[in-house]
Protein backbone atom coordinates (compact mmCIF):
# COMPACT_ATOMS: atom_id res chain seq x y z
CA UNK A 1 0.00 0.00 0.00
CA UNK A 2 2.89 2.42 0.73
CA UNK A 3 4.02 2.22 -2.90
CA UNK A 4 0.48 2.89 -4.15
CA UNK A 5 0.15 5.84 -1.79
CA UNK A 6 3.42 7.24 -3.08
CA UNK A 7 2.26 6.76 -6.67
CA UNK A 8 -1.10 8.39 -5.84
CA UNK A 9 0.68 11.52 -4.63
CA UNK A 10 2.84 11.85 -7.78
CA UNK A 11 1.26 10.33 -10.91
CA UNK A 12 -2.02 12.37 -10.86
CA UNK A 13 0.09 15.53 -11.15
CA UNK A 14 1.43 14.38 -14.53
CA UNK A 15 -0.42 15.67 -17.58
CA UNK A 16 0.83 13.27 -20.26
CA UNK A 17 -1.92 11.08 -21.74
CA UNK A 18 0.14 7.94 -21.15
CA UNK A 19 -0.53 8.27 -17.41
CA UNK A 20 -4.34 8.44 -17.81
CA UNK A 21 -4.96 4.67 -17.30
CA UNK A 22 -2.71 4.63 -14.23
CA UNK A 23 -4.52 7.60 -12.70
CA UNK A 24 -7.87 5.85 -13.25
CA UNK A 25 -6.56 2.77 -11.45
CA UNK A 26 -5.39 4.86 -8.49
CA UNK A 27 -8.74 6.65 -8.28
CA UNK A 28 -10.44 3.23 -8.12
CA UNK A 29 -7.94 1.65 -5.70
CA UNK A 30 -9.35 -0.72 -3.08
CA UNK A 31 -7.86 1.41 -0.27
CA UNK A 32 -9.74 4.62 0.53
CA UNK A 33 -6.55 6.48 1.48
CA UNK A 34 -5.05 5.78 -1.94
CA UNK A 35 -8.24 6.97 -3.67
CA UNK A 36 -8.33 10.14 -1.58
CA UNK A 37 -4.65 10.90 -2.19
CA UNK A 38 -5.06 10.41 -5.94
CA UNK A 39 -8.09 12.74 -6.04
CA UNK A 40 -6.30 15.37 -3.92
CA UNK A 41 -3.20 15.21 -6.16
CA UNK A 42 -5.03 15.60 -9.47
CA UNK A 43 -3.75 18.50 -11.54
CA UNK A 44 -6.73 20.83 -12.20
CA UNK A 45 -5.93 20.82 -15.93
CA UNK A 46 -6.63 17.09 -16.26
CA UNK A 47 -9.69 16.88 -13.96
CA UNK A 48 -12.06 17.18 -16.98
CA UNK A 49 -10.41 14.10 -18.52
CA UNK A 50 -11.20 12.08 -15.39
CA UNK A 51 -14.58 13.62 -14.60
CA UNK A 52 -16.60 10.46 -15.37
CA UNK A 53 -14.25 8.41 -13.19
CA UNK A 54 -14.49 10.95 -10.36
CA UNK A 55 -18.29 10.93 -10.48
CA UNK A 56 -18.27 7.13 -10.31
CA UNK A 57 -15.69 7.11 -7.49
CA UNK A 58 -17.87 9.53 -5.55
CA UNK A 59 -20.37 6.68 -5.04
CA UNK A 60 -17.84 4.99 -2.74
CA UNK A 61 -17.87 5.72 1.03
CA UNK A 62 -15.88 8.73 2.20
CA UNK A 63 -15.00 10.00 -1.28
CA UNK A 64 -17.53 12.78 -1.88
CA UNK A 65 -15.49 15.55 -0.22
CA UNK A 66 -12.28 14.56 -2.03
CA UNK A 67 -14.05 14.55 -5.40
CA UNK A 68 -15.73 17.90 -4.76
CA UNK A 69 -12.41 19.49 -3.74
CA UNK A 70 -10.73 18.18 -6.89
CA UNK A 71 -13.50 19.50 -9.12
CA UNK A 72 -13.84 22.81 -7.23
CA UNK A 73 -10.18 23.59 -7.91
CA UNK A 74 -11.07 23.80 -11.61
CA UNK A 75 -14.09 26.05 -11.14
CA UNK A 76 -16.27 23.44 -12.87
CA UNK A 77 -19.95 23.05 -12.00
CA UNK A 78 -20.84 19.34 -11.91
CA UNK A 79 -24.46 19.81 -10.85
CA UNK A 80 -25.70 18.39 -14.15
CA UNK A 81 -23.60 15.23 -13.71
CA UNK A 82 -24.73 14.82 -10.10
CA UNK A 83 -28.37 15.18 -11.10
CA UNK A 84 -27.90 12.55 -13.81
CA UNK A 85 -26.46 10.12 -11.24
CA UNK A 86 -29.24 10.85 -8.72
CA UNK A 87 -32.00 10.31 -11.29
CA UNK A 88 -30.53 7.05 -12.61
CA UNK A 89 -33.10 4.83 -10.90
CA UNK A 90 -31.50 1.59 -12.09
CA UNK A 91 -27.98 2.27 -10.81
CA UNK A 92 -28.19 4.90 -8.06
CA UNK A 93 -28.75 3.35 -4.62
CA UNK A 94 -29.84 5.11 -1.44
CA UNK A 95 -26.30 5.59 -0.12
CA UNK A 96 -25.19 7.34 -3.31
CA UNK A 97 -28.28 9.56 -3.24
CA UNK A 98 -27.52 10.46 0.39
CA UNK A 99 -23.96 11.44 -0.60
CA UNK A 100 -25.24 13.71 -3.36
CA UNK A 101 -27.67 15.34 -0.92
CA UNK A 102 -24.79 15.98 1.48
CA UNK A 103 -22.72 17.47 -1.35
CA UNK A 104 -25.52 19.92 -2.17
CA UNK A 105 -25.83 20.73 1.52
CA UNK A 106 -22.10 21.31 2.06
CA UNK A 107 -21.69 23.45 -1.05
CA UNK A 108 -24.17 25.93 0.46
CA UNK A 109 -25.12 27.31 -2.97
CA UNK A 110 -28.50 29.02 -3.10
CA UNK A 111 -29.44 27.10 -6.25
CA UNK A 112 -28.92 23.81 -4.38
CA UNK A 113 -31.82 24.68 -2.10
CA UNK A 114 -34.22 24.33 -5.04
CA UNK A 115 -32.62 21.07 -6.17
CA UNK A 116 -33.14 19.65 -2.67
CA UNK A 117 -36.71 20.92 -2.42
CA UNK A 118 -37.58 19.23 -5.73
CA UNK A 119 -36.58 15.85 -4.26
CA UNK A 120 -38.83 15.94 -1.18
CA UNK A 121 -41.21 13.41 -2.75
CA UNK A 122 -38.65 10.65 -2.01
CA UNK A 123 -40.46 7.55 -0.74
CA UNK A 124 -37.36 6.42 1.17
CA UNK A 125 -37.88 7.93 4.64
CA UNK A 126 -34.13 8.01 5.41
CA UNK A 127 -33.45 10.01 2.26
CA UNK A 128 -36.38 12.29 3.02
CA UNK A 129 -34.82 13.00 6.42
CA UNK A 130 -31.47 13.81 4.74
CA UNK A 131 -33.28 16.24 2.43
CA UNK A 132 -35.13 17.90 5.31
CA UNK A 133 -31.95 18.33 7.37
CA UNK A 134 -30.18 19.78 4.33
CA UNK A 135 -32.98 22.28 3.70
CA UNK A 136 -32.98 23.15 7.39
CA UNK A 137 -29.26 24.01 7.16
CA UNK A 138 -30.10 26.46 4.34
CA UNK A 139 -32.62 28.21 6.61
CA UNK A 140 -35.35 27.23 4.15
CA UNK A 141 -38.73 28.90 4.69
CA UNK A 142 -41.81 27.86 2.73
CA UNK A 143 -43.28 30.17 0.11
CA UNK A 144 -47.03 30.28 -0.42
CA UNK A 145 -46.72 27.86 -3.34
CA UNK A 146 -44.85 25.34 -1.13
CA UNK A 147 -47.62 24.95 1.43
CA UNK A 148 -49.62 22.33 -0.47
CA UNK A 149 -46.53 20.20 -1.05
CA UNK A 150 -45.48 20.38 2.61
CA UNK A 151 -49.00 19.52 3.81
CA UNK A 152 -48.82 16.52 1.49
CA UNK A 153 -45.61 15.43 3.24
CA UNK A 154 -47.31 15.81 6.62
CA UNK A 155 -50.18 13.64 5.37
CA UNK A 156 -47.67 11.03 4.22
CA UNK A 157 -46.03 10.96 7.67
CA UNK A 158 -49.40 10.77 9.46
CA UNK A 159 -50.46 7.83 7.31
CA UNK A 160 -47.11 6.12 7.94
CA UNK A 161 -47.58 6.47 11.71
CA UNK A 162 -51.14 5.11 11.47
CA UNK A 163 -49.75 2.13 9.55
CA UNK A 164 -47.18 1.56 12.32
CA UNK A 165 -49.67 1.91 15.19
CA UNK A 166 -52.00 -0.56 13.43
CA UNK A 167 -49.15 -3.05 13.00
CA UNK A 168 -48.00 -2.71 16.63
CA UNK A 169 -51.59 -3.42 17.75
CA UNK A 170 -51.47 -6.79 15.96
CA UNK A 171 -47.92 -7.80 16.90
CA UNK A 172 -47.01 -9.44 20.22
CA UNK A 173 -44.67 -7.26 22.31
CA UNK A 174 -42.88 -10.37 23.61
CA UNK A 175 -42.43 -12.72 20.66
CA UNK A 176 -42.29 -9.88 18.12
CA UNK A 177 -40.39 -7.50 20.39
CA UNK A 178 -37.52 -6.81 18.00
CA UNK A 179 -39.95 -5.60 15.31
CA UNK A 180 -42.13 -3.65 17.76
CA UNK A 181 -39.05 -1.80 19.04
CA UNK A 182 -38.00 -1.01 15.48
CA UNK A 183 -41.48 0.33 14.68
CA UNK A 184 -41.55 2.54 17.77
CA UNK A 185 -38.23 3.95 16.65
CA UNK A 186 -39.79 4.66 13.25
CA UNK A 187 -42.50 6.72 14.96
CA UNK A 188 -39.82 8.77 16.74
CA UNK A 189 -38.08 9.47 13.43
CA UNK A 190 -41.37 10.33 11.74
CA UNK A 191 -42.19 12.84 14.50
CA UNK A 192 -38.80 14.48 13.98
CA UNK A 193 -39.45 14.76 10.23
CA UNK A 194 -42.91 16.21 10.92
CA UNK A 195 -41.47 18.95 13.11
CA UNK A 196 -38.77 19.87 10.61
CA UNK A 197 -41.51 20.23 7.97
CA UNK A 198 -43.54 22.35 10.40
CA UNK A 199 -40.49 24.53 11.06
CA UNK A 200 -40.51 25.50 7.37
CA UNK A 201 -44.07 26.84 7.74
CA UNK A 202 -43.98 28.22 11.30
CA UNK A 203 -41.34 30.12 13.35
CA UNK A 204 -38.36 27.77 13.22
CA UNK A 205 -36.92 28.35 16.70
CA UNK A 206 -40.21 27.85 18.51
CA UNK A 207 -41.01 24.64 16.62
CA UNK A 208 -37.57 23.21 17.48
CA UNK A 209 -38.15 24.16 21.13
CA UNK A 210 -41.35 22.08 20.99
CA UNK A 211 -39.49 19.09 19.52
CA UNK A 212 -36.63 19.31 22.03
CA UNK A 213 -39.04 19.41 24.95
CA UNK A 214 -41.07 16.50 23.58
CA UNK A 215 -37.91 14.39 23.45
CA UNK A 216 -37.19 14.73 27.17
CA UNK A 217 -38.43 12.30 29.78
CA UNK A 218 -39.96 15.14 31.78
CA UNK A 219 -43.76 15.22 31.96
CA UNK A 220 -43.58 18.94 32.74
CA UNK A 221 -41.52 19.68 29.61
CA UNK A 222 -43.79 17.55 27.44
CA UNK A 223 -46.82 19.45 28.75
CA UNK A 224 -45.04 22.73 27.96
CA UNK A 225 -44.26 21.44 24.44
CA UNK A 226 -47.88 20.50 23.75
CA UNK A 227 -49.12 23.86 25.03
CA UNK A 228 -46.63 25.76 22.86
CA UNK A 229 -47.48 23.61 19.82
CA UNK A 230 -51.18 24.31 20.37
CA UNK A 231 -50.42 28.04 20.25
CA UNK A 232 -48.12 27.93 17.22
CA UNK A 233 -49.93 25.61 14.83
CA UNK A 234 -53.04 25.99 12.74
CA UNK A 235 -55.96 23.62 13.27
CA UNK A 236 -55.04 21.70 10.11
CA UNK A 237 -51.40 21.35 11.16
CA UNK A 238 -52.44 20.08 14.59
CA UNK A 239 -54.58 17.39 12.95
CA UNK A 240 -51.40 15.92 11.46
CA UNK A 241 -49.30 15.88 14.61
CA UNK A 242 -51.37 15.88 17.83
CA UNK A 243 -52.89 12.38 17.43
CA UNK A 244 -49.32 11.08 17.16
CA UNK A 245 -47.55 13.00 19.95
CA UNK A 246 -50.22 13.22 22.67
CA UNK A 247 -49.76 10.85 25.62
CA UNK A 248 -52.41 8.33 24.60
CA UNK A 249 -52.38 4.55 24.38
CA UNK A 250 -51.62 2.90 21.06
CA UNK A 251 -55.29 1.93 20.72
CA UNK A 252 -56.45 5.52 21.28
CA UNK A 253 -53.98 6.80 18.68
CA UNK A 254 -55.42 4.33 16.18
CA UNK A 255 -58.97 5.52 16.92
CA UNK A 256 -58.00 9.19 16.56
CA UNK A 257 -56.28 8.55 13.23
CA UNK A 258 -58.75 6.01 11.84
CA UNK A 259 -61.26 8.69 10.84
CA UNK A 260 -58.78 9.81 8.18
CA UNK A 261 -58.24 6.27 6.89
CA UNK A 262 -61.57 4.48 7.21
CA UNK A 263 -60.89 2.62 3.96
CA UNK A 264 -57.81 0.86 5.39
CA UNK A 265 -58.59 -2.50 7.00
CA UNK A 266 -56.48 -3.79 9.94
CA UNK A 267 -53.73 -6.18 8.74
CA UNK A 268 -52.96 -9.62 10.17
CA UNK A 269 -49.56 -10.60 11.60
CA UNK A 270 -48.49 -12.71 8.61
CA UNK A 271 -49.66 -9.99 6.25
CA UNK A 272 -47.52 -7.44 8.10
CA UNK A 273 -44.42 -9.63 7.95
CA UNK A 274 -44.96 -10.38 4.25
CA UNK A 275 -45.59 -6.73 3.44
CA UNK A 276 -42.39 -5.61 5.16
CA UNK A 277 -40.47 -8.53 3.67
CA UNK A 278 -41.38 -7.39 0.16
CA UNK A 279 -39.68 -4.05 0.99
CA UNK A 280 -42.93 -2.12 0.60
CA UNK A 281 -41.94 -0.08 3.66
CA UNK A 282 -38.63 1.08 2.12
CA UNK A 283 -36.82 0.23 5.35
CA UNK A 284 -34.04 -2.37 5.41
CA UNK A 285 -33.92 -2.68 9.22
CA UNK A 286 -37.66 -3.37 9.46
CA UNK A 287 -37.22 -5.86 6.63
CA UNK A 288 -34.48 -7.70 8.54
CA UNK A 289 -36.55 -7.71 11.75
CA UNK A 290 -39.48 -9.23 9.84
CA UNK A 291 -37.10 -11.74 8.23
CA UNK A 292 -35.79 -12.68 11.67
CA UNK A 293 -39.32 -13.46 12.85
CA UNK A 294 -39.83 -15.59 9.72
CA UNK A 295 -36.57 -17.53 10.42
CA UNK A 296 -34.68 -16.12 7.44
CA UNK A 297 -31.04 -17.17 7.98
CA UNK A 298 -29.30 -14.00 6.78
CA UNK A 299 -31.73 -11.77 8.71
CA UNK A 300 -31.31 -13.92 11.82
CA UNK A 301 -27.52 -13.55 11.73
CA UNK A 302 -27.70 -9.79 11.24
CA UNK A 303 -30.25 -9.22 14.02
CA UNK A 304 -28.32 -11.42 16.47
CA UNK A 305 -25.10 -9.53 15.71
CA UNK A 306 -26.90 -6.23 16.31
CA UNK A 307 -28.13 -7.57 19.65
CA UNK A 308 -24.57 -8.50 20.65
CA UNK A 309 -23.30 -5.05 19.67
CA UNK A 310 -26.13 -3.36 21.59
CA UNK A 311 -25.22 -5.26 24.79
CA UNK A 312 -21.79 -3.65 24.78
CA UNK A 313 -21.79 -0.30 26.60
CA UNK A 314 -19.78 1.16 23.72
CA UNK A 315 -22.75 0.77 21.36
CA UNK A 316 -25.70 0.75 23.78
CA UNK A 317 -26.86 4.30 22.89
CA UNK A 318 -26.73 3.77 19.13
CA UNK A 319 -30.03 2.93 17.35
CA UNK A 320 -30.37 -0.61 16.03
CA UNK A 321 -30.84 0.52 12.43
CA UNK A 322 -27.40 2.18 12.54
CA UNK A 323 -25.78 -0.82 14.22
CA UNK A 324 -27.20 -2.87 11.35
CA UNK A 325 -24.74 -1.05 9.11
CA UNK A 326 -21.82 -2.09 11.33
CA UNK A 327 -22.94 -5.66 12.06
CA UNK A 328 -22.00 -7.25 8.68
CA UNK A 329 -18.47 -5.83 9.03
CA UNK A 330 -17.85 -7.39 12.46
CA UNK A 331 -15.99 -10.70 12.23
CA UNK A 332 -16.83 -13.58 14.54
CA UNK A 333 -14.14 -15.73 16.21
CA UNK A 334 -14.42 -18.73 18.53
CA UNK A 335 -11.67 -19.57 21.03
CA UNK A 336 -11.36 -22.60 23.33
CA UNK A 337 -10.63 -22.12 27.03
CA UNK A 338 -6.98 -21.26 27.65
CA UNK A 339 -6.39 -19.89 24.14
CA UNK A 340 -4.37 -16.65 23.96
CA UNK A 341 -6.36 -13.97 22.11
CA UNK A 342 -4.09 -10.94 22.52
CA UNK A 343 -0.41 -10.88 23.45
CA UNK A 344 1.14 -7.96 25.31
CA UNK A 345 3.46 -5.87 23.12
CA UNK A 346 1.90 -6.88 19.80
CA UNK A 347 0.61 -4.00 17.68
CA UNK A 348 -3.16 -3.88 17.88
CA UNK A 349 -5.51 -2.48 15.25
CA UNK A 350 -8.87 -3.81 16.41
CA UNK A 351 -11.23 -4.23 19.33
CA UNK A 352 -13.23 -7.22 20.59
CA UNK A 353 -16.70 -7.69 22.08
CA UNK A 354 -17.43 -10.78 24.17
CA UNK A 355 -20.55 -12.41 22.72
CA UNK A 356 -20.36 -15.51 24.95
CA UNK A 357 -17.91 -16.72 27.56
CA UNK A 358 -15.28 -15.08 29.77
CA UNK A 359 -11.71 -13.89 29.22
CA UNK A 360 -9.00 -12.57 31.53
CA UNK A 361 -6.74 -9.57 31.01
CA UNK A 362 -3.32 -10.31 32.46
CA UNK A 363 0.32 -9.27 32.58
CA UNK A 364 2.19 -12.51 32.89
CA UNK A 365 0.65 -14.37 35.82
CA UNK A 366 -0.95 -11.26 37.27
CA UNK A 367 -4.67 -11.09 36.42
CA UNK A 368 -5.72 -7.46 35.89
CA UNK A 369 -9.38 -7.97 35.04
CA UNK A 370 -12.01 -10.50 34.01
CA UNK A 371 -14.25 -9.62 31.06
CA UNK A 372 -17.65 -11.21 30.63
CA UNK A 373 -20.41 -11.36 28.04
CA UNK A 374 -21.40 -7.93 26.75
CA UNK A 375 -18.11 -6.27 27.65
CA UNK A 376 -15.31 -5.24 25.29
CA UNK A 377 -11.53 -4.86 25.19
CA UNK A 378 -8.83 -3.50 22.89
CA UNK A 379 -10.90 -0.39 22.17
CA UNK A 380 -8.03 2.11 22.19
CA UNK A 381 -6.22 0.20 19.46
CA UNK A 382 -9.36 0.51 17.35
CA UNK A 383 -8.98 4.29 17.48
CA UNK A 384 -5.20 4.51 17.25
CA UNK A 385 -2.99 1.45 16.50
CA UNK A 386 -0.60 0.83 19.36
CA UNK A 387 1.17 -2.04 21.14
CA UNK A 388 -1.18 -4.04 23.35
CA UNK A 389 -0.71 -3.08 27.00
CA UNK A 390 -1.68 -6.52 28.33
CA UNK A 391 -2.47 -10.05 27.21
CA UNK A 392 -5.97 -11.54 26.98
CA UNK A 393 -6.72 -15.26 27.33
CA UNK A 394 -9.98 -17.20 27.31
CA UNK A 395 -11.17 -18.56 30.67
CA UNK A 396 -14.05 -20.50 29.10
CA UNK A 397 -14.88 -21.31 25.47
CA UNK A 398 -15.45 -17.85 24.07
CA UNK A 399 -17.20 -16.29 21.08
CA UNK A 400 -15.95 -12.83 20.12
CA UNK A 401 -16.84 -10.13 17.62
CA UNK A 402 -13.82 -8.34 16.15
CA UNK A 403 -14.02 -4.81 14.72
CA UNK A 404 -11.03 -3.42 12.83
CA UNK A 405 -9.86 0.17 13.20
CA UNK A 406 -10.75 1.07 9.61
CA UNK A 407 -14.26 -0.33 10.05
CA UNK A 408 -14.88 1.59 13.28
CA UNK A 409 -13.45 4.87 11.96
CA UNK A 410 -15.55 4.67 8.77
CA UNK A 411 -18.64 3.92 10.87
CA UNK A 412 -17.95 6.96 13.07
CA UNK A 413 -17.42 9.21 10.03
CA UNK A 414 -20.67 8.17 8.41
CA UNK A 415 -22.70 8.20 11.67
CA UNK A 416 -21.68 11.27 13.64
CA UNK A 417 -24.24 10.80 16.42
CA UNK A 418 -23.04 7.22 16.83
CA UNK A 419 -19.47 8.49 16.88
CA UNK A 420 -20.27 10.92 19.68
CA UNK A 421 -21.83 8.13 21.73
CA UNK A 422 -18.79 5.89 21.20
CA UNK A 423 -16.30 8.60 22.12
CA UNK A 424 -18.36 9.51 25.20
CA UNK A 425 -18.20 5.92 26.47
CA UNK A 426 -14.49 5.64 25.71
CA UNK A 427 -13.71 8.90 27.50
CA UNK A 428 -15.70 7.80 30.54
CA UNK A 429 -13.88 4.47 30.53
CA UNK A 430 -10.51 6.25 30.37
CA UNK A 431 -11.54 8.57 33.21
CA UNK A 432 -12.59 5.61 35.35
CA UNK A 433 -9.29 3.87 34.65
CA UNK A 434 -7.32 6.96 35.57
CA UNK A 435 -9.43 7.47 38.69
CA UNK A 436 -8.79 3.90 39.78
CA UNK A 437 -5.08 4.52 39.36
CA UNK A 438 -5.46 7.82 41.28
CA UNK A 439 -3.49 9.70 38.66
CA UNK A 440 -4.17 12.37 36.05
CA UNK A 441 -3.38 11.97 32.38
CA UNK A 442 0.02 13.65 31.68
CA UNK A 443 -1.27 16.25 29.23
CA UNK A 444 -4.33 17.40 31.17
CA UNK A 445 -4.85 20.40 33.41
CA UNK A 446 -7.87 21.86 35.23
CA UNK A 447 -8.62 25.57 35.38
CA UNK A 448 -11.30 26.62 37.88
CA UNK A 449 -13.53 29.67 38.17
CA UNK A 450 -16.37 30.16 40.63
CA UNK A 451 -19.12 28.44 38.64
CA UNK A 452 -17.45 27.06 35.53
CA UNK A 453 -14.83 24.35 35.10
CA UNK A 454 -12.69 24.45 31.97
CA UNK A 455 -11.09 21.11 31.11
CA UNK A 456 -8.26 21.31 28.60
CA UNK A 457 -7.04 17.99 27.25
CA UNK A 458 -5.07 17.12 24.16
CA UNK A 459 -5.23 13.31 24.07
CA UNK A 460 -6.57 11.66 20.92
CA UNK A 461 -9.93 10.59 22.32
CA UNK A 462 -10.74 14.11 23.55
CA UNK A 463 -9.68 15.69 20.26
CA UNK A 464 -11.88 13.24 18.36
CA UNK A 465 -14.76 13.95 20.72
CA UNK A 466 -14.50 17.71 20.13
CA UNK A 467 -14.09 17.15 16.37
CA UNK A 468 -17.31 15.10 16.27
CA UNK A 469 -19.16 17.76 18.28
CA UNK A 470 -18.16 20.42 15.76
CA UNK A 471 -18.96 18.16 12.80
CA UNK A 472 -22.44 17.47 14.23
CA UNK A 473 -23.32 21.16 14.36
CA UNK A 474 -25.14 22.58 11.31
CA UNK A 475 -22.99 25.71 11.69
CA UNK A 476 -19.65 23.92 11.29
CA UNK A 477 -20.62 20.78 9.36
CA UNK A 478 -19.67 22.16 5.94
CA UNK A 479 -16.12 23.15 6.97
CA UNK A 480 -13.19 20.99 5.76
CA UNK A 481 -11.96 18.35 8.21
CA UNK A 482 -8.54 20.04 8.41
CA UNK A 483 -10.13 23.25 9.75
CA UNK A 484 -12.38 21.34 12.15
CA UNK A 485 -9.38 19.40 13.47
CA UNK A 486 -7.54 22.66 14.19
CA UNK A 487 -10.68 24.09 15.81
CA UNK A 488 -11.04 20.96 17.96
CA UNK A 489 -7.44 21.32 19.12
CA UNK A 490 -7.99 24.95 20.14
CA UNK A 491 -11.47 24.50 21.65
CA UNK A 492 -11.90 24.20 25.39
CA UNK A 493 -14.61 22.06 26.96
CA UNK A 494 -16.56 23.78 29.74
CA UNK A 495 -18.90 22.43 32.38
CA UNK A 496 -21.52 24.90 33.62
CA UNK A 497 -23.47 24.16 36.78
CA UNK A 498 -27.26 24.12 36.69
CA UNK A 499 -28.64 27.58 37.41
CA UNK A 500 -25.37 29.39 36.68
CA UNK A 501 -25.05 31.96 33.91
CA UNK A 502 -22.74 31.25 30.99
CA UNK A 503 -22.71 34.98 30.29
CA UNK A 504 -24.90 37.94 31.19
CA UNK A 505 -26.61 40.65 29.18
CA UNK A 506 -24.38 43.72 28.82
CA UNK A 507 -21.09 41.87 29.27
CA UNK A 508 -18.48 42.25 26.52
CA UNK A 509 -18.18 38.84 24.88
CA UNK A 510 -15.65 37.39 22.48
CA UNK A 511 -16.50 33.67 22.48
CA UNK A 512 -18.80 31.34 20.61
CA UNK A 513 -20.23 28.41 22.55
CA UNK A 514 -21.41 25.06 21.14
CA UNK A 515 -23.74 23.08 23.40
CA UNK A 516 -22.71 19.40 23.52
CA UNK A 517 -24.79 18.30 26.53
CA UNK A 518 -27.69 19.76 28.49
CA UNK A 519 -29.75 22.83 27.74
CA UNK A 520 -29.52 26.61 28.27
CA UNK A 521 -32.30 29.17 28.46
CA UNK A 522 -31.84 32.53 26.74
CA UNK A 523 -33.65 35.34 28.52
CA UNK A 524 -33.78 39.13 28.63
CA UNK A 525 -35.17 41.02 31.63
CA UNK A 526 -36.57 37.73 32.99
CA UNK A 527 -38.42 37.08 29.71
CA UNK A 528 -37.73 33.71 28.07
CA UNK A 529 -36.55 34.21 24.49
CA UNK A 530 -35.55 30.68 23.54
CA UNK A 531 -33.70 27.58 24.65
CA UNK A 532 -30.45 26.17 23.28
CA UNK A 533 -29.87 22.43 23.41
CA UNK A 534 -27.44 19.95 21.93
CA UNK A 535 -25.59 21.04 18.74
CA UNK A 536 -26.90 24.62 18.94
CA UNK A 537 -24.63 27.65 19.37
CA UNK A 538 -24.60 30.66 21.69
CA UNK A 539 -22.70 33.96 21.53
CA UNK A 540 -22.10 33.76 17.77
CA UNK A 541 -22.42 37.52 17.29
CA UNK A 542 -19.75 38.23 19.91
CA UNK A 543 -17.37 35.81 18.21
Amino acid sequence: MKKRLSAASIIPRLKDEEYTPGISLLLNDEEMQVRKTAAASLDPDIVPVHLDTLIEVMRRPGMESSVIKAVSATGMDITQQLEAVYNDQDNCDGKTKARIIRIYKNQAKESNKYLLRAKLDEEDKTLRAELLYALQSFGYKAQHYDTGMLLGLLESERKYCFKIFSAIHVLDSQTDGILVDAMNREVEKSVERIFIILSFINPHEEIIVVLNNLNTGSAEKRAFALELADTLMSKKQKSFVFPIIEDNSNEMKIRLLAKHYSNLRPPGRDEILDDIGKDRWNNSWLENCAGYLKDDESARKLVETVRILRKAQLFSEIPDEKLAGLAPLAREYNYPAGKRIITKGEKGTSMYIVANGRVKVHDGDTVLAEIREGSFFGELAALSPEPRSASVTGITPTRLLNIEQKTLINFVKSNLDAGRAIISVLCQRIRNTMKNKESLMPDCRMENTENISVFVRNDKSELLRKFLSLKSSPVFHYLPDTILTEAAYRAKRLSVGSGHALYKKGEIGSNLWLVTEGEFIVESNSKLLSTAGKNLILGELSA
